[in-house]
């Protein structure tokens, strides 16, 4: 589906700056989600990229939920990168809009993390 980009990314593949299109990201993903859609992301976590498009996206998660707490959005994700279910889809996978980014983390079976900066939508067909 249709890609909306969130971030500049730098030539090794990292998010690095806002995109123009943030905020037309986050009102996909709330879109989405008020229609009790999940929906696919795109995430930076690391040096350079998986290839994809944007040069920037190194793994996918998907959107499955959002809770308000104080005005402050909090986006829960599954994590398909595991086969431990009880990591994928763990309570403590939240992402939120911080120092211009929509981030968060991901906490490995090892207990190694994942630091996850969001870097693209891709739409609902």
């Amino acid at each position: 589906g249709e890609r909306i980009d969130m971030t500049v990314n730098n030539d090794n593949g990292r998010a690095i700056a806002q995109s123009a299109d943030f905020q037309k990201g986050i009102n996909a993903i709330d879109n989405a989600l008020d229609k009790k859609q999940t929906i696919i992301l795109n995430v930076d976590y690391k040096d350079g990229t998986a290839g994809s498009a944007d040069r920037a996206g190194d793994h996918f998660i998907i959107i499955v939920g959002r809770t308000i707490i104080d005005g402050i959005a909090y986006y829960h994700f599954y994590d398909p990168a595991t086969r431990f279910t009880d990591y994928g889809t763990a309570n403590t996978n939240v992402l939120y809009v911080k120092d211009g980014f929509l981030q968060g983390s991901f906490i490995k079976r090892n207990g190694s993390v994942n630091k996850y900066k969001v870097t693209s939508v891709r739409l609902n067909k």
